[in-house]
């Protein structure tokens, strides 16, 4: 078989989407690139929101409007050699029929999948990062790579759990994350719990979208801290500088869980999203972190995870997570070229 020579991406990003898919994609149309493979973005997110950061790892983005855009758009970007091109979808709404539609074209077919319990039998590859994947609940007659990894991480992070330290650079810094979007407030509710837990000693550094940092319910909540941090649409550079030096972190379940995992971060985990609960039961078995739903953020619940997290890791200790190497996005795009 001829090599592959483009690879197009199917995804969407912001609202109750978030950030983690697209943010994983860019991930892998980075590994691509590094393979001389040529990447497309095809999203109805508002691509004037995305970071560069994330923006550049595409060599070509189209903004569409609907959510199933048409055979004849498909087949425009395909062209007469779709079997040298590949289709990564990380969506949902994409499966049985949908993605039947999608494989008639002639081109190679790769799903990033978080839900085991779909039918993605037209897929040549699905890629599963979980930790808690239940092999038998799928339907695929392709390859299945799952399992941490594969996760799809940006190389900065790996890197910055190889170079950095064992001491935390900022024992009264916490790294809160609570997804691009924030579509559950979670990141006020944090801040506020931690001004009443640990007062004006700490220094939160909160990372999110322009539009949640500046929320009022969050600046209101950052005015009780006498220094913080606020990081607006931050690249992998900063955020995994950040995690390298901070003493804890408290993340949404999505991807930055591989991220602060990779960079040695104890954290705190909250599940804001029902595809993230297998996550965050397989993060307490295998990782021994402590996971709270979102709608469990109460003071007593809050209290008892940090101290459990403050107990297992004092500052300066860090994560020391086997099989977590941030290899993952090459591996799955040495995958999509064998395919």
């Amino acid at each position: 078989m001829k090599p592959l020579k483009d690879v197009i991406f199917r995804c969407d990003f912001g609202g109750k989407t978030g950030w983690g898919h697209v943010v994983r994609c860019s991930a892998l149309a980075d590994a691509l690139c590094d393979l001389q493979v040529a990447t497309t973005l095809l999203t109805r997110g508002e691509v004037g929101t995305l970071p560069r950061t994330i923006r550049e790892c595409f060599q070509s983005i189209i903004q569409i409007d609907e959510k199933f855009p048409g055979i004849g758009l498909w087949k425009k970007l395909l062209g007469a050699d779709a079997n040298l091109k590949a289709i990564v979808v990380d969506h949902y709404s994409y499966r049985g029929n949908k993605l039947n539609r999608l494989k008639d074209l002639g081109s190679r077919l790769v799903i990033i999948d978080d839900d085991t319990g779909a039918d993605l039998s037209a897929a040549d590859l699905v890629v599963n990062p979980g930790m808690a994947v239940d092999l038998k609940k799928y339907s695929h007659s392709g390859k299945l790579l799952a399992g941490s990894a594969y996760a799809l991480l940006r190389s900065e992070f790996s890197k910055a759990g190889k170079m950095g330290s064992h001491d935390a650079g900022e024992p009264n810094s916490v790294l809160i994350m609570p997804g691009g979007t924030d579509p559950y407030d979670i990141g006020a509710i944090l801040l506020e719990w931690l001004a009443g837990r640990v007062g004006e000693s700490l220094r939160p550094v909160v990372a999110g979208s322009r539009e949640v940092l500046d929320r009022p319910s969050v600046q209101k909540a950052l005015g009780k801290f006498t220094r913080y941090e606020c990081l607006h649409d931050a690249g992998p550079a900063d955020l995994s500088n950040w995690m390298s030096v901070c003493a804890y972190g408290i993340t949404a379940c999505g991807g930055t869980v591989y991220e602060m995992a990779a960079t040695g971060l104890p954290f705190l985990g909250v599940t804001v999203a029902d595809n993230q609960r297998d996550m965050g039961s397989a993060i307490i078995r295998n990782w021994g972190l402590p996971i709270l739903e979102k709608d469990a953020l109460c003071s007593d619940s809050l209290n008892a995870a940090w101290d459990a997290l403050r107990r297992d890791y004092p500052t300066g200790r860090r994560l020391q997570i086997k099989g977590l190497d941030g290899r993952g996005a090459s591996r799955v795009a040495g995958e999509i070229l064998r395919l």
